[in-house]
């Protein structure tokens, strides 16, 4: 397995550092498994898994602490990806 970890800082003006940390594990080329820590008072659970090389599915969930928390018990998100540009190695027969 690989691991890949990112973070991320934003600034808006009038506004305050906002900055996010996340570290994903990938499994045999085909599952990620991660977690990301949001600076606005949440975290996040993601597991994606590659069907095939065209087609993803992941589920997320997120959980609010923060202010955020008192209004919010959390969310769930499902993906679905497919990549139109896939590029396949085949013959096509109808060019000789």
């Amino acid at each position: 397995g690989r691991f890949m970890p990112s973070a991320l800082l934003s600034y808006s003006p009038g506004d305050r550092l906002l900055y996010d940390g996340s570290i994903h594990f990938i499994l045999f080329d085909r599952l990620w498994l991660g977690a990301t820590y949001h600076s606005i008072g949440s975290v996040t659970a993601l597991a994606q898994f590659a069907i095939n090389n065209q087609l993803k599915v992941a589920y997320s969930y997120d959980y609010n602490f923060g202010k955020l928390g008192t209004y919010n018990s959390g969310s769930h998100e499902v993906m679905f990806r497919y990549e139109f540009r896939y590029k396949v190695d085949v013959v096509n027969p109808l060019i000789f």
